[in-house]
């Protein structure tokens, strides 16, 4: 490899990349944007299965394809590096401690230092629940991003753990000036935009996959496309589909679902080309309130100033409308005939609910920020 260690540092990333699901390169966004913060001259590595992909959301990274069939390269990989970083997503679980507990013995090896931030953490058993806890025990810096990983992680091991926002949040919000009306030319939707009376509704619904059974499916589009209908006809408003994955699980074909059941072609669009993270961010600026199921529909969304309503169907939903002090804009999945009365809420509260989203954004980098800089600020070279 041409890459030696230097007078640049080295840090070798390990997310949840190249998987056609634009949350998780929102989470390895925010994590980039937070270390070249702290260390403007480093070289970023990434563990990826999709160098393609990885570069298109990310073109100043290094993508890299780990192989655990040859072990010499492997070493020889982490022999450059003087950081191993974990960052966001659910990096440990059942299905992949084993791969991060290799990691492990040759960083501990080669003397590389090991952080996890922002990690979210998935209930362990058994054996690997072990490999866990010796992950965790001899991490230099270990972080979640949420109670419930939290609770995952504190049933095996005794180190300290912080709760630290969203690794996304360290992603700066985006403004629309003439240089950048590009996007929405690329992404075709100034189509829409250019003749808006109404408000602009964002929509982001989910493939499920085998979790959910078809009645479900159903009952979400009639619901989500009885919604949209009615504020389309009686506030001429424009409704937007952010289909936020397109790989294993494809909410494309939800979203085109849904939009064949409500009608009325010429007010509503479906963002069918994967955005990068910077022009997603555009195009969110320009909605009045984002209807979620996705967390980081969500999570950028509020990152951009917009209100949120949140379809609860996980965990993760529900602790970060907690941890944003909007719970009551939480609907339950079983609920969603409530979309409407939610919505129509938003815009009686609209200052109150600027006031929390401006406030809580800022704490949220804020608190990155802050840990990201202890990480680095004691660092040296080896």
């Amino acid at each position: 490899m041409r890459y030696k260690k230097n007078r640049f540092m080295n840090i070798l990333l390990y997310a949840q990349t190249g998987s056609c699901n634009i949350g998780d390169e929102a989470i390895l966004c925010g994590a980039i944007s937070l270390i070249k913060k702290c260390v403007p001259n480093s070289n970023l590595f990434i563990s990826t299965s999709n160098s393609k992909l990885t570069e298109y959301f990310n073109p100043n990274i290094i993508p890299i394809k780990i192989s655990f069939k040859r072990p010499l390269n492997l070493y020889n990989l982490f022999r450059i590096m003087n950081v191993y970083m974990n960052v966001g997503g659910q990096v440990i679980n059942q299905r992949s401690v084993h791969k991060r507990f290799l990691f492990f013995m040759i960083c501990k090896l080669l003397g590389v230092k090991i952080f996890h931030n922002s990690v979210g953490v998935n209930k362990m058993e058994g054996f690997k629940a072990l490999l866990g806890k010796f992950i965790c025990n001899f991490s230099s810096s270990f972080s979640v991003r949420d109670r419930k990983s939290y609770e995952n992680i504190g049933n095996i091991c005794r180190c300290k753990i912080k709760i630290l926002p969203d690794t996304a949040f360290g992603i700066s919000p985006q403004k629309i000036n003439e240089n950048r009306i590009d996007v929405f030319y690329k992404h075709e939707c100034h189509k829409i935009l250019d003749f808006q009376e109404g408000p602009i509704i964002g929509i982001s619904i989910r493939d499920f996959g085998d979790h959910v059974d078809n009645s479900f499916y159903s009952y979400m589009i009639n619901e989500i496309s009885k919604f949209s209908k009615k504020v389309i006809l009686e506030q001429k408003a424009k409704v937007i589909f952010f289909p936020m994955m397109q790989g294993t699980h494809n909410d494309l074909k939800i979203c085109e679902k849904t939009a064949n059941k409500i009608g009325l072609p010429e007010h509503i669009f479906i963002i069918r080309q994967l955005p990068r993270i910077s022009e997603l961010l555009l195009l969110f600026s320009k909605l009045d309130c984002m209807v979620g199921a996705r967390l980081h529909s969500l999570i950028l969304a509020f990152l951009q100033g917009i209100p949120v309503i949140a379809l609860d169907h996980y965990w993760k939903i529900r602790e970060f409308m907690k941890n944003i002090n909007m719970e009551k804009y939480c609907l339950q999945d079983t609920k969603l005939e409530q979309l409407e009365y939610l919505y129509s809420n938003i815009s009686k509260e609209y200052p109150k609910i600027k006031k929390i989203i401006n406030y809580k954004r800022n704490m949220f980098k804020k608190q990155l920020e802050k840990e990201y800089e202890e990480i680095f600020r004691n660092l040296r070279m080896k």
